[in-house]
């Protein structure tokens, strides 16, 4: 049994107005067409829903059942249009980010608080994680999007480079090496190491730096958030290798950046998404803001 929305309509609307002149009249239709659309109907059914003479309409006792429940079904489909053209104009909906710990709480913050003045009724979920995790997150369509390094893309996921960024050097003002414009890696081996977690992007580099300059005699410490690695670095526990944005988490902090050498090591960030789904309305707005903040903190 296949029911058309238009045949249902073309029933209310002769039910309620007893005509099937009025009730064509109104839908925009002709009388032919009209009753083609009730006939229809009343096949799908198997059942008479209109009684019909020359002068009168009356409902049927199966009609008479069927009209609220008719009329139910064109509210909830009336509703639902209106509830999709909300998503369309983004007065309504949601949107999920996934974001890795380096610019979750540096740039991410700004641009949710642009996209929440432009459309206030869309609720915006943000999963603060690192980038791999951002990979699966949006692979298993657990987010709209994400925001991580440039990695081993899997094949289902879009990569849409936008920053780069090098690795500098961060540390106290008053650290020997902030006198420096310009660090060599090989400089950090006799000084305490404060390093992200192994999931983290920049641990694997750091790793590598130190074991090929037999760096890390000194000690080191490892943390799993960006925030917890300047307020370690802060109190002079030792020194860190990270994107000098990472210092707007904690502008109060006497800490500086110094560009690392020697080799120089640049990383690409950017917007990930799932190749075979199309955004939702807001999450393409969210994206487009993502894309010129990301575009303009590689710029700085």
């Amino acid at each position: 049994m296949r029911i058309k929305h238009d045949e249902i309509v073309a029933f209310i609307a002769v039910a309620e107005t007893k005509s099937f002149s009025r009730a064509a009249k109104d839908l925009g239709i002709t009388q032919p067409a009209l009753s083609q659309r009730l006939r229809k109907l009343e096949d799908g059914l198997g059942t008479k829903l209109l009684d019909r003479s020359t002068r009168s309409v009356s409902l049927t006792k199966v009609g008479e059942v069927f009209f609220p429940v008719a009329s139910r079904a064109n509210a909830a489909f009336q509703r639902s249009l209106i509830e999709i053209r909300d998503i369309i104009a983004l007065n309504s909906g949601h949107v999920a980010v996934a974001c890795n710990t380096s610019l979750v709480d540096t740039l991410l913050p700004d641009v949710i608080e642009q996209f929440a003045a432009a459309h206030p009724r869309i609720h915006v979920k943000v999963l603060d994680m690192s980038g791999p995790s951002v990979m699966r997150s949006v692979a298993q369509g657990e987010v709209d999007l994400g925001i991580a390094q440039m990695a081993d893309v899997p094949p289902e996921l879009m990569f849409e480079p936008l920053l780069r960024d090098q690795l500098h050097l961060i540390c106290r003002k008053d650290h020997p090496l902030a006198r420096r414009k310009i660090v060599e890696w090989k400089e950090l081996a006799n000084y305490k190491m404060i390093e992200m977690a192994p999931s983290m992007a920049s641990h694997k580099i750091v790793a590598q730096q130190f074991a090929a300059y037999g760096g890390g005699s000194s000690g080191k410490y490892e943390v799993a958030h960006s925030a917890a690695l300047l307020a370690l670095v802060a109190k002079n526990l030792g020194v860190a290798a990270m994107p000098k944005f990472v210092l707007r988490k904690r502008p109060d902090l006497d800490l500086v950046a110094r560009p690392l050498a020697s080799p120089k090591y640049e990383r690409v960030s950017g917007i990930v998404t799932l190749s075979t789904r199309t955004l939702s309305p807001a999450a393409s707005a969210l994206a487009g803001l993502l894309r010129v903040a990301l575009v303009a903190a590689s710029a700085k």
